[in-house]
């Protein structure tokens, strides 16, 4: 499928770039293409209208209202926060592919489109967090993020699990490493912690103040494609301790993909602006 997408948030810097990285990666890992369009105060070069045209679905991850809104008008359109697409980039493409096939099925709706609200979109993720929650209460989990130049992957997979945790109900602190340094988390917090993340692609850092601890290891681009799927993990393992069925001191690995070129770059805005 061939899709576009605007992301925005009021500052039109972080978050903006981390949804649209997000989006990117998630329609990349699930053989798809999107091409977006960042809009706020760094901006970007407008998506050029023959490639609207040519697209099956769009998908609008924004803050603020989206400009010239009506050259995407006749597709089948998502509509949520810039958030939402941090934390569940996979879910979205996923519900645009839907919405594109859908539209296919019934001969193409002209200007009619398929619009799923921030509330909407978060149905599934939010069932399930409302699962947990009636069975065990809200988890607290610990991280740990990092990526070679310790900057952009390392604070998107950082954002992408807390954002997740706290749509399912729960509560994730993460520790980043990296050129770019960060706090080291709290010993009481870790101890307090149900369960551990490791998104990383570099060597966790004194690594021993987790032991004995539920963990999920992936690669950082895990984190950002898929945080929802590791929260739902870490809170299932959390679970299955706190019922006894494994020793405290036992640690499940999910082994993260193998890295990737980065995607490509925006000419428009660097990167770096992103922190």
């Amino acid at each position: 499928m061939r899709l576009v997408g605007v992301t925005s948030c009021p500052t039109g810097i972080a978050h903006t770039y981390m949804a649209a990285e997000a989006l990117e990666v998630a329609a990349e890992e699930a053989g798809h293409t999107i091409v977006i369009e960042t809009q706020g105060s760094a901006g970007s070069d407008p998506i050029p209208q023959g490639v609207i045209d040519e697209a099956d679905a769009v998908i609008f991850a924004h803050d603020l209202e989206v400009k010239d809104r009506g050259r995407f008008a006749g597709k089948p359109t998502i509509d949520v926060g810039v958030k939402k697409a941090i934390s569940s980039g996979p879910e979205l493409v996923a519900q645009a592919v839907a919405a594109a096939e859908e539209a296919r099925a019934s001969g193409g709706s002209g200007s009619t489109a398929a619009t799923a609200g921030a509330a909407g979109a978060a149905g599934a993720a939010g069932a399930a967090g409302a699962t947990d929650s009636a069975s065990t209460g809200p988890l607290t989990f610990v991280g740990v993020t990092s990526c070679p130049t310790g900057i952009a992957h390392t604070y998107m997979a950082a954002e992408a699990l807390e954002a997740a945790a706290e749509e399912a109900g729960h509560t994730m602190h993460v520790e980043t490493q990296g050129s770019a340094g960060g706090d080291q988390l709290d010993p009481d917090l870790i101890a307090r912690a149900d369960a551990v993340i490791f998104a990383h692609d570099l060597e966790v850092k004194d690594r021993g103040r987790f032991e004995g601890k539920p963990i999920i290891d992936v690669g950082v681009k895990k984190a950002i494609s898929d945080g929802p799927a590791l929260i739902a993990q870490a809170a299932e393992m959390a679970r299955a301790r706190s019922a006894g069925a494994a020793p405290a001191a036992a640690a499940a690995t999910a082994p993260g993909p193998q890295p990737r070129p980065l995607l490509r770059a925006r000419a428009s805005a660097p990167r770096s602006a992103s922190g």
